[in-house]
């Protein structure tokens, strides 16, 4: 805050938790996330160490902070750019053009570019409502931007998400649970494409049978660059600079070397597994998203009345248990095999946890 002097949630979250973090020397246990920074700045609040101001664009209103200290002149002055570049910024974002559809089309590029994967195409604008001969129920929440077959498991199915803007999707959020209700209802294994994840994301979307992955930075058209949404104020790239964001984007027309690398690698190296924990937990997961209505925005479950982060953290613990009694019985299988072969010992037989 002493050298952005007035901040907003995501540019505070990336100069916290993005630029310059010491990640390669820092246990992943001890990152600093978003919700990290959301917490701490509460107590800065209450204490009044930090100050809030409000801008309102439309109908909403988004906050700023700033320390108590600092001149109000000095505040007011940087306040007043930020608004103009915040507010460009906001009208870019919700131009489905250049922020939704380039993202889709670029990562769908990066996906037919490996000999691994079928894609049922890509149109802007277009959701994806069946595939092969599944449906999505018009009644329910679902959103697919890609889907199609992995052709090396025989032509399992997945569909996409793509997420092109600043915030972290938690396995709480509704948009996770949209991503993973539309995929049980399609029998697919679902991936999840945005810039930034937090780490227990990844262990969340393995254990339950899907992926997410990192672009790194938005997506936008090179043509973007220079636009302004808004006359007479600044351009995407001068908005951008403002606020701290510009070294986050890619202004490209075509995918690069990391929005193509986790479809030749991760993704299909490790594919089968995933299908299979899809199917185990497809039940669990058409439960919670449509029964208890985690793929909407209730802030609670619908049937059960607890908290979202209740729900999600007791179906990790059954998965998690439901995953350790499969690997219990795989272990048994493979050891009275081993028995019937003659080729077993029980001085070397360990502990199946191990």
């Amino acid at each position: 805050m002493q050298k952005r002097v007035v901040v907003y949630l995501h540019e505070l979250e990336r100069f916290v938790c993005e630029v310059g973090f010491p990640f390669k020397s820092t246990q992943d246990q001890d990152w600093v996330e978003p919700h990290h920074v959301s917490e701490a700045i509460k107590p800065l609040l209450e204490e009044s160490k930090v100050l809030e101001r409000r801008i309102t664009l439309g109908a909403v209103s988004y906050r700023f902070w700033h320390l108590a200290r600092t001149p109000v002149s000095t505040v007011d002055n940087v306040l007043q750019r930020k608004a103009r570049a915040f507010e460009v910024y906001q009208r870019m974002i919700r131009m489905p053009p250049v922020v939704g559809w380039h993202a889709e089309h670029i990562h769908h590029l990066a996906l037919t570019t490996s000999t691994d994967w079928v894609s049922v195409g890509w149109e802007g604008g277009r959701q994806i409502k069946t595939l092969g001969k599944y449906s999505l129920d018009p009644t329910k929440p679902g959103d697919v931007d890609l889907a199609g077959f992995h052709l090396p498991s025989r032509g399992t199915p997945f569909v996409a998400q793509v997420k092109n803007g600043r915030e972290w999707f938690y396995a709480v959020h509704d948009a996770v649970w949209d991503l993973l209700g539309a995929a049980a209802q399609l029998h697919a294994v679902p991936i999840l494409l945005q810039r930034r994840a937090p780490n227990h994301l990844f262990t969340f979307m393995k254990i339950v049978g899907g992926f997410t992955v990192r672009s790194t930075k938005m997506i936008l058209p090179v043509g973007a660059h220079d636009l302004q949404p808004i006359s007479d104020s600044f351009t995407v790239a001068d908005a951008l600079k403002e606020l701290g964001f510009y070294n986050d984007v890619d202004f490209i027309d075509t995918p690069l070397a990391r929005h193509r690398a986790p479809w030749t690698g991760p993704l299909t190296k490790e594919f089968v597994e995933a299908s299979n924990r899809a199917s185990m937990f497809r039940d669990d997961i058409l439960h919670i998203a449509y029964v208890e209505e985690l793929a909407t925005k209730r802030r609670r479950g619908a049937e059960s009345g607890r908290t979202r982060r209740e729900i999600v953290e007791e179906f990790l613990d059954d998965a998690r248990a439901a995953l350790r009694e499969q690997a219990r019985l795989i272990w048994q299988e493979i050891r009275e095999q081993r028995r019937l072969e003659g080729d077993y010992d029980d001085d070397a037989d360990h502990d199946w946890d191990r």
